[in-house]
């Protein structure tokens, strides 16, 4: 008998494929896979798996056509931070422009230089005492050889004296804290007397 007279079919209990002679069709046999009896019929999964051939490639062709819609949906409405504004620079005392809006609470401007509130502090155990506080250069370039003055000033306000500090080199939007030593006893409070950088 020829491999043309045999066909396949499927155990309708377990889904074994069984293979029988055409002419045994309709005909119900034990399912050489599970035992169960099963009624044979003609070539029920063989035409499946034909039918998923020539289905699949356009399933697949579907599938990806709508997975590059979504993306496309999301990409054109997917919401973007605006862009940040760069603080409009204004004069400042007469002086270079200085961006304003960097500026920080308790700071004062000059020369492109925003200073803190100058301090007194005595050195804990020792008897030296300093004016402290923070220089940051405002400039977007380099300053070197950074100079600070102070006036020294008594409790009843007149002048006693001065401090000075130095910096070699200040970054853009560096910041510097500076200590000038006090030599006056009857100091107790500081003012700022000049800051700027070698010429």
């Amino acid at each position: 008998m020829s491999n043309s007279n045999f066909t396949k079919g499927e155990c309708v209990h377990c889904a074994g494929h069984v293979e029988f002679p055409a002419s045994a069709a309709g005909t119900t046999v034990a399912c050489p896979h599970c035992g169960e009896p099963t009624l044979l019929t003609v070539a029920v999964f063989a035409n499946k798996h034909k039918v998923f051939r020539r289905i699949w490639p356009a399933a697949l062709g579907v599938g990806l056509l709508v997975l590059l819609g979504l993306v496309g949906f999301f990409w054109t409405t997917k919401k973007t931070a605006p862009l940040p504004v760069a603080p409009q620079p204004t004069a400042v005392n007469g002086t270079t422009n200085v961006p304003l809006a960097v500026l920080r609470p308790a700071e004062n401007v000059t020369n492109n230089f925003a200073y803190t509130t100058i301090a007194l502090q005595k050195t804990p155990g020792s008897s030296l005492v300093y004016a402290s506080g923070k220089i940051r250069n405002l400039a977007n370039r380099r300053r070197f050889g950074v100079k600070l003055e102070l006036t020294l000033l008594a409790a009843d306000g007149r002048a006693v004296g001065t401090a000075k500090d130095y910096q070699p080199l200040l970054e853009p939007g560096g910041e510097w804290d500076f200590r000038a030593l006090v030599l006056e006893a009857d100091a107790v409070t500081a003012q700022l007397r000049s800051l700027g950088e070698d010429p």
